[in-house]
């Protein structure tokens, strides 16, 4: 396990783009750049992220996670002699989503118990609470759990108590964040001397 710099994340973070071209939402940007640390250090990496909006799109922020899946290339079959060696390739490919999946619900299980601690400690609000999603079978979301609030505030026009909704739901993402960090952080220490840790891992705004 190896935590890059905070500097190196947030460079990361300058460089992403969405889908239409414009950089990451400025309020979730600093919060994104901690969790690409967390990501990157445990295997995984965020592919979507959002600081929550009341003109448009979601009213609460969250980040998606994926671990990799990607599945080993699958022979053609117009060969007879290949047959086997794309038999191979599907037990292959069918494992290693097997372990992506195992991957997956540790990961879950893992940031959820960090959720508990970070809770206990920081005494967040009901209404502040976060939840990791499930969403797929290699994605999770961090969320808010009570959404239905953000929706309805949205829902009827109740401008002011989404606002202040939002800024204290950031507030605690950004919390949790920095809770990650100095968890892997501690555990970093105590393993000694990090090994190189996981290459090749990119965030995604």
């Amino acid at each position: 396990m190896h935590l890059i710099t905070t500097e190196e994340a947030q460079k990361l973070v300058v460089s992403l783009k969405d889908r239409l071209g414009r950089p990451i939402d400025p309020a979730i940007a600093e919060i994104l750049a901690e969790f690409i640390r967390v990501s990157q250090a445990l295997g995984f990496k965020t592919i979507g992220s959002c600081e929550g909006h009341i003109d448009w799109g979601l009213p609460f922020p969250w980040i998606d996670f994926e671990v990799s899946a990607e599945r080993v290339p699958l022979p053609s079959l117009w060969k007879l002699w290949k047959f086997s060696k794309r038999r191979r390739a599907i037990k292959e490919s069918k494992k290693h989503a097997q372990n992506a999946e195992e991957k997956t619900d540790q990961l879950c299980a893992m940031l959820t118990r960090f959720l508990v601690q970070h809770d206990k400690v920081h005494g967040v609000q009901p209404e502040a609470f976060l939840v990791i999603d499930r969403w797929q079978r290699f994605l999770f979301r961090l969320m808010p759990a009570r959404t239905l609030l953000s929706d309805s505030y949205k829902v009827s026009g109740d401008i002011s108590a989404l606002n202040s909704l939002l800024e204290e739901q950031r507030r605690v993402f950004k919390s949790f964040a920095s809770f990650c960090v100095a968890t892997l952080e501690r555990e970093q220490n105590l393993a000694g001397v990090p090994d190189e840790g996981c290459k090749g891992c990119m965030g995604r705004g």
